[in-house]
């Protein structure tokens, strides 16, 4: 009996010796599934645009090289409407587990916000600020059939032809929709706002001869300066495109009030780990050092914006009360 009574004990001490075993090789194994390189999978990149304007250029580059550094694929996503809010929205409430990422620029994260207070996600609460990626002005392109070279011949055209003046944006509530209604205060001219769903729809309109002139990044305007097509008269930015040296700032043409640069970056839904965001900046921040990066943004007309983490996050935060306070003096504001 003392026999079998021992010999029952001892296997049961080896089952449960053995279940114990199973069950850290189980937690060995998870540990080793979590700290597995990130990404082991595709990661969906939504650009808030429709495809070929500005945001979504630069954003297939940051993508490209975020695709070469990692060895996973980083999926654009259009997803365009409610000048950027469709889309940022849905970035804001998707799964934060580093599959699904945000590439957006000025018009989403800062003018958006400051012209429609309901907007269905909170800044800077919903994101995650990763990095920056790049810096460009607005340029103010004309239709060149139109006696307009300069901003001082523009404001003798408005003056002259009230109420006809027609420009376009990438979108109701966008920075050129804003940058336009400033632009017209600080003339002491009068224009009709016409909303696209992008920077392309809104040039090929003015190239069209459906409005006279457009606010557009200067990723979105280059093609169509290059072919002749439409006439830069001014850009925002602090110094003349390098790209396109022939136009003006807007210190140049005698509205210093009137200087803005746009940045464009990488963001994540909130709570999103550290260590992914930490690797997505430091890989980002590698491919804005590379010449083949920085020729692309040239050619472009863009600059590398290499900043990231709480700076960014800072850099916007003050950004949006730009817009906030721009948009008190124009008077715009989009629902309640």
């Amino acid at each position: 009996m003392t026999t079998r009574l021992s010999t029952t004990r001892r296997s049961m001490l080896g089952q449960a010796g053995l279940a114990v075993g199973l069950a850290l090789g189980a937690m060995s194994g998870s540990g080793r599934a979590q700290t597995k390189p990130y990404p082991t999978r595709p990661v969906r990149v939504i650009v808030p645009f429709a495809p070929g304007g500005g945001t979504d250029l630069v954003g297939r580059i940051a993508c490209e090289g975020l695709t070469r550094g990692f060895g996973q694929n980083f999926i654009v996503e259009n997803i365009d409407g409610a000048a950027t809010q469709i889309g940022t929205d849905q970035a804001a409430k998707a799964s934060n587990d580093g599959y699904t990422l945000l590439f957006a620029s000025s018009d989403g994260m800062s003018v958006l916000p400051a012209v429609k207070p309901s907007v269905p996600f909170k800044l800077p609460d919903d994101f995650e600020f990763i990095s920056g990626f790049a810096s460009n002005p607005l340029v103010i392109g004309v239709n060149p059939k139109l006696p307009i070279h300069t901003l001082a011949e523009l404001a003798e055209y408005g003056k002259a032809h009230p109420h006809e003046l027609k420009y376009t944006s990438s979108g109701t509530g966008a920075g050129g929709h804003v940058w336009g209604a400033y632009l017209a205060k600080v003339a002491g001219i009068e224009m009709i706002h016409v909303p696209y769903r992008g920077g392309s729809p809104a040039l090929i309109a003015v190239v069209g001869g459906f409005a006279e002139l457009s606010l557009v990044s200067s990723a979105s305007i280059m093609s169509y300066l290059t072919g002749g097509t439409l006439r830069g008269i001014a850009t925002t930015g602090r110094k003349r495109m390098a790209a396109f040296p022939s136009i003006p700032t807007v210190t140049e043409a005698g509205m210093p009030d009137l200087t803005l640069d746009m940045c464009t970056g990488l963001y994540a839904p909130a709570g999103m780990s550290e260590a992914y965001r930490t690797l997505l900046r430091n890989r980002i921040s590698e491919q804005l050092k590379e010449d083949a990066t920085k020729k692309r943004l040239f050619d472009l007309g863009l600059e590398p914006f290499d900043i990231g983490g709480a700076e960014f996050k800072k850099f916007m935060a003050e950004d949006l009360d730009r817009w906030r306070n721009v948009t008190k003096i124009v008077n715009v504001r989009i629902g309640a």
